[in-house]
């Protein structure tokens, strides 16, 4: 009897740690079609920031690390900023929290070219365009200054800029 407990003990020593270990696995059903759906131009991470691939809106709030974003839908795909008709754009509901790259690129439109731009010159009202290039560099895009100033204003005011 008593060898029968011990080897009865034995066994169960090793098989319950084997029984905690296969609980601890992971059963990762997730197919590539699966995942591939679920990816979307914007994805939240831990902290609530949205990594946006491709997002346009008007910066309701901003700091050196992220912006708050009010979407806006394009009429159609954009393939090229600079000749962007913001009239075409519909505002939505929806709102985005951009992580900002510590090496991203500034930009305004300037006669259909994307002349640099100091990050410091934008501002809660301002229509944005957040994208990431093909080599993985976000870019950050003034498609309009929130406070009405003309596309001419908006030129000379950043012309100082494009020296720096």
């Amino acid at each position: 009897m008593q060898t029968k407990c011990k080897v009865l003990s034995l066994a169960m020593v090793l098989i319950l740690p084997m029984g905690l270990l296969a609980a601890c696995g992971s059963d990762d059903t997730t197919t590539t079609e699966d995942a591939n759906s679920a990816q979307t131009d914007s994805a939240t991470d831990e902290s609530g920031e949205t990594n946006a691939e491709d997002v346009i809106g008007e910066i309701s709030d901003i700091s050196s690390t992220y912006m708050s974003l009010d979407v806006y839908e394009p009429a159609a795909e954009v393939s090229d900023y600079a000749s962007l008709d913001v009239s075409t754009l519909t505002a939505t509901d929806g709102t985005a929290r951009v992580a900002l790259d510590a090496d991203a690129e500034y930009y305004y439109i300037s006669d259909f070219s994307m002349v640099s731009l100091a990050a410091e010159n934008l501002s809660a009202g301002d229509l944005v365009a957040v994208t990431t290039t093909e080599d993985g560099v976000q870019q950050v895009i003034l498609l309009e200054k929130g406070s009405g100033d003309s596309a001419g204003a908006r030129s000379e005011a950043y012309a100082g800029d494009a020296a720096a």
